[in-house]
């Protein structure tokens, strides 16, 4: 019924999901942030956000080949991540 979108397109799908799944969380994080709290850790939390989008899409890219499961497993991956992010205190 749906046609399977090539490999390189799968990781834009993904990624633009991850990204919009975790822009609000995280933009929400870095307004809130004062700039005397902007400490190496506060990095390392970024940081590992940003290593859990790209993993749950690539997770997404490897079990999903059509548009709209793309679409949203990365909205799930970019939710996690920001979940993830104020677990840790981010």
């Amino acid at each position: 019924m749906f046609s399977e979108v090539p490999t390189w397109g799968r990781w834009i799908l993904a990624l633009v999901g991850a990204a919009l799944g975790a822009f609000p969380g995280i933009l929400v994080r870095l307004v809130s942030v004062s700039p005397d709290a902007v400490t190496s850790a506060w990095w390392l939390k970024l940081a590992v956000a940003v290593v859990l989008i790209v993993g749950g899409s690539a997770l997404v890219v490897r079990f999903l080949k059509h548009a709209v499961p793309l679409l949203l497993g990365g909205l799930a991956a970019g939710a996690v991540a920001t979940l993830v992010l104020g677990v840790l205190g981010g």
